[in-house]
């Protein structure tokens, strides 16, 4: 998923040159902000805090729902990696059947734009060697972070007994980003 629409976004991005170029590629960076909040938004409320008591018996899914997943994410990474795979065979050709242009300018595993050029293979290996550069540190320190169930339970201003809060209504979802009132 880092990769995904990347390629779009350059192309459009790349096509937005003229007169008010700087304003269009402000209007862009807000998107991806958009984006990136909300992504980081659904992350959240679906792999942190802490298991809502009415999903206690949910189970992992089985290996056959699990396979097309894998296939799936495999090839967004591999093809935001090395787009040329489906740009050679499958877009160019179709474009230039329609569009009767000419293909784009490629090198290894990426293409030039007007306004520069993208390569996903040195982009991959950046955030390959800041996670790994990241891990070491990480290992590296004397006291490694320890996370505590406590850590883990919503602050609720020492009122953790039943008559006062209930942990389950304090617990954070998705209501406090979403704008919306509760239901009661």
């Amino acid at each position: 998923l880092i990769y995904e629409g990347a390629i779009q976004r350059a192309l459009a991005e790349g096509g937005l040159v003229g007169a008010m170029y700087a304003l269009y590629c402000a209007i862009a960076l807000l998107g991806s902000a958009i984006t990136l909040a909300s992504v980081l938004k659904m992350l959240h409320s679906a792999f942190f805090g802490v298991r809502p008591s009415r999903l206690e018996g949910v189970k992992e899914v089985p290996l056959t729902m699990q396979i097309p997943l894998v296939i799936l994410a495999a090839l967004c990474v591999v093809l935001g990696v090395a787009p040329r795979l489906l740009l050679d065979t499958l877009i160019n050709p179709a474009v230039a059947l329609i569009m009767g242009a000419g293909v784009p300018s490629y090198f290894l595993l990426g293409f030039a734009t007007p306004i520069g050029f993208y390569e996903a293979l040195g982009l991959a290996l950046i955030i390959l060697i800041s996670m790994l550069v990241g891990y070491a540190i990480y290992h590296a320190s004397l006291k490694p972070m320890v996370v505590t169930t406590d850590a883990a339970m919503p602050f609720t201003g020492g009122e953790v007994e039943e008559p006062y809060l209930s942990l389950e209504k304090a617990r954070v979802g998705l209501a406090p980003s979403t704008l919306t009132l509760p239901h009661s």
